[in-house]
């Protein structure tokens, strides 16, 4: 009290006890306050690091906001001193951008995939040595699946032969036999495929995918003719006639016989595909393929004949055989994507199938003369039919394809592939096997033989687009 009333005498004034009670409250509410803002901030206050929208919220067009740090130079947050902002405790907010996703582009409009992969796939592997990684989120990965993609190649392909059927030997000298079925060969054809694929979001590396191909046709000819004599044929004809005069007279001591072939090949399949090339972040990978498929095998094989002194412009002078087979398969398969990564961008592929499959098959047999006069059973022959004789049958075929290859990526959405491709089937009719003997066996051609068997084997070339 003394000191106090000595400060107030040098002002000349006095201090009553009731000043002294509220200067002493105002000092200790004001310490009060200074140690509960210590203790709730810390000695050295400064507001939270900035954090994404998760917490604050998306503003500014796709920014992040983040409130400003306390001004370093305050000792208390009681008492803040003014920043370079005017009359503000917080600043202007402030943008900081996330990294960009993989699969998506960033601000300058360049795609971050290919970003990782022009940086540093040199060495040609896979997972971090090539894209940075194999986690890239679901549905982003470049090394995989990526979005849609489209597939289209070149095909070249052959096929296996049938057994043989004899059809002509030289008359009068039935050792001297000349021209079988596998004569009517067919050559090296071109053909075309094309795929469609869009990955399945969540399901990383697998996709949806829809593919066709199909060659074009198949054509086999040849001619028999012996110089200075005729062809007769091996096939018994004598029990079915044109008219009233014997067939005979058409296909035995003949100018000039010929065989032709025409083959017709289609497929179309539906597949779950799995295109994760970077299972396991190793130089190998293996994926899945399950699905649906349709194949379609149509041959047509023609036997003609130019009856002795005749012309093949006067249908009258010519006669024909002609089998026609169709083959419908519809199964399922399984298989596998087979992929070993190598330098420079280059990888090896295999995709081996394999499906069981239900196959339809039709079949239909026909003699009939140049003019349209179809043949009929002789008499004396006690047959019962007519032409053409149509037959059917049911079957269960096996397929088994397999596709070697290399691929060379080149572009992070572009990858050349060239291989070679084989296809074989079980249980299919072929139009050599329906050929009967004797021709007026009607029981037997009825009866379609499906135990032939079709390889078709080749090469293919063709691009990939990732979208």
């Amino acid at each position: 009290m003394r000191h106090l009333q000595n400060i107030s005498l040098l002002r000349g004034r006095r201090v009553t006890g009731g000043q002294v009670l509220i200067a002493c409250a105002t000092t200790c509410l004001v310490w009060l306050s200074a140690s509960a803002a210590e203790a709730q901030y810390g000695p050295n206050y400064s507001a939270p690091a900035p954090r994404y929208a998760g917490h604050y919220g998306i503003q500014n067009g796709g920014g992040y906001a983040r409130p400003v740090v306390q001004n370093a130079e305050s000792s208390s947050p009681l008492f803040p001193r003014q920043s370079s902002y005017s009359n503000s405790y917080f600043a202007p907010e402030e943008t900081v951008d996330p990294p960009p996703a993989p699969g998506h582009h960033d601000d300058n409009g360049g795609d971050v995939a290919e970003k990782i992969w022009s940086d540093s796939c040199s060495d040609g592997g896979c997972g971090d040595s090539c894209w940075g990684g194999c986690d890239l989120g679901c549905g982003h990965n470049p090394c995989g699946c990526h979005g849609w993609y489209a597939e289209a190649y070149g095909l070249i392909m052959t096929r296996n032969h049938a057994n043989r059927v004899w059809t002509s030997f030289e008359s009068g000298n039935n050792p001297n036999q000349l021209t079988h079925t596998q004569d009517a060969d067919v050559d090296w054809v071109g053909g075309w495929e094309v795929a469609i694929g869009r990955c399945l979001p969540c399901y990383c590396g697998w996709a949806l995918e829809a593919r066709y191909w199909q060659l074009e046709e198949f054509n086999g000819f040849v001619s028999t003719t012996f110089p200075g004599g005729s062809v007769s044929t091996p096939l018994d004809v004598a029990g079915i006639e044109f008219g009233a005069t014997g067939a005979g007279t058409w296909f035995d001591g003949a100018d000039e016989h010929r065989l032709s072939r025409r083959n017709q090949i289609s497929n179309f399949e539906v597949n779950l595909v799995n295109h994760n090339a970077c299972h396991n972040c190793g130089p190998w990978s293996v994926g899945g393929i399950v699905g649906f498929r349709y194949f379609r095998f149509d041959e047509d094989l023609t036997f003609a004949t130019l009856q002795s002194g005749g012309s093949w412009n006067v249908p009258t002078d010519t006669a024909f055989m002609v089998d026609n087979i169709e083959n419908e398969l519809f199964g399922f398969q399984v298989g596998a994507n087979v992929r070993r990564q190598m330098r420079h961008n280059l990888a090896f592929t295999f995709t081996p199938k394999v499906g069981i499959f239900a196959n339809h098959i039709e079949n239909r047999f026909d003699v009939f003369r140049g003019d349209g006069l179809r043949a009929t059973p002789t008499a004396a022959s006690g047959a019962v039919g007519t032409y053409p004789v149509n037959g059917s049958a049911d079957t269960i075929s096996f397929m088994l394809e397999a596709n070697v290859g290399l691929a060379w990526q080149f572009h992070p959405r572009w990858e050349a592939t060239v291989g070679y491709r084989v296809v074989a089937l079980t249980g299919i009719g072929l139009a050599d096997h329906q050929i009967p003997p004797f021709i007026v066996d009607f029981p037997e051609l009825e009866d379609v033989d499906i135990n032939g068997d079709l390889i078709l084997h080749g090469g293919y070339a063709g691009l990939t687009y990732r979208f």
